[in-house]
């Protein structure tokens, strides 16, 4: 029977307790932080160092690292999934106007019209924090912190805040360490799931199935 308060990874209990703002998982006495599990799981990631300097260099201010790479590589540490394939979006609190990229480096677009740095397969997304849909819509205060309020699903409210060199996300980090995958933010999930041509429960079950998760729906509205 596990523990309350735990959660099985890699067939050890792993105690699981908040403390000065993050998370951390005590295994056989030992500490592993969320954020040691994230760099345990890119060290032998040849494409994110280079990434980070062309970031570093086309931008100034904070820097975060979001989206799938983040919460499938702590998964992945966590609970012995598979590695997740390199898929590298960058956020950065002030973005150049003109981009200074190395040599066999160019700038095009993505499907959200946010520059998509491309070397042949490698590629990096680069997001300004002030351009983001969802801060854009609410009309409030550019913040990491806003951002992850309103991604579309619980375990996407997740970062690598690369000048802290932490994991942040209160939220995030809770879901996948109950391993459920829901709606956090209602409007821009159903907005998601209409950009990917889904229905919010497919994209919920979808998710929630690449990371071996619990889908958790949201409740229909019973008519009056």
């Amino acid at each position: 029977m596990i523990p309350r308060g735990s959660v099985l990874v890699n067939t050890s209990y792993i105690q699981f307790k908040k403390s000065d703002n993050y998370f951390k998982w005590a295994r056989f006495g030992e500490c592993m932080d969320i954020t040691q599990a994230f760099l345990s799981g890119i060290k032998d990631c040849e494409e994110f160092p280079e990434a980070l300097e062309i970031v570093k260099g086309n931008s100034s201010g904070k820097i975060w690292l979001i989206g799938g790479f983040v919460y499938r590589t702590i998964a992945s540490q966590l609970y012995g999934l598979p590695k997740p394939e390199v898929d590298l979006d960058f956020v950065v609190e002030y973005p150049v106007s003109d981009f200074n990229l190395p040599s066999g480096w160019r700038a095009d677009k993505n499907r959200f019209s946010n520059p998509k740095l491309v070397n042949g397969k490698k590629q990096i997304d680069y997001v300004h924090l002030g351009n983001i849909y969802s801060i854009l819509q609410r009309q409030i205060e550019p913040t990491i912190e806003i951002f992850l309020t309103g991604v579309p699903l619980t375990v996407q409210s997740v970062a690598y805040d690369v000048n802290e060199n932490r994991v942040i996300g209160e939220i995030g980090i809770d879901a996948l360490q109950r391993r459920v995958v829901e709606v956090n933010d209602l409007l821009f999930a159903e907005y998601a799931a209409k950009k990917k041509n889904k229905s919010l429960h497919e994209m919920i079950q979808e998710k929630a199935d690449g990371l071996g998760f619990t889908p958790i729906f949201p409740e229909r509205k019973s008519c009056p």
